[in-house]
């Protein structure tokens, strides 16, 4: 089975996971659409440091 065809089968079954990396402007909302949806999401945002 190729990649794609794996990808598509984990859709349909809707067992697919998302990473989203950066939960800002952009990747917060956009984590949050495919939550909504029902799709596993995993966020990943870099520890900031101050000073």
């Amino acid at each position: 089975m190729s990649n794609f065809e794996t990808i598509m089968k984990k859709i349909e079954d809707n067992t697919e996971v998302v990473g989203v990396i950066g939960l800002g402007y952009v990747g917060l909302p956009l984590a949050v659409s495919f939550a909504r949806k029902g799709v596993q999401v995993l966020g990943f945002e870099k520890k900031c440091r101050e000073g």
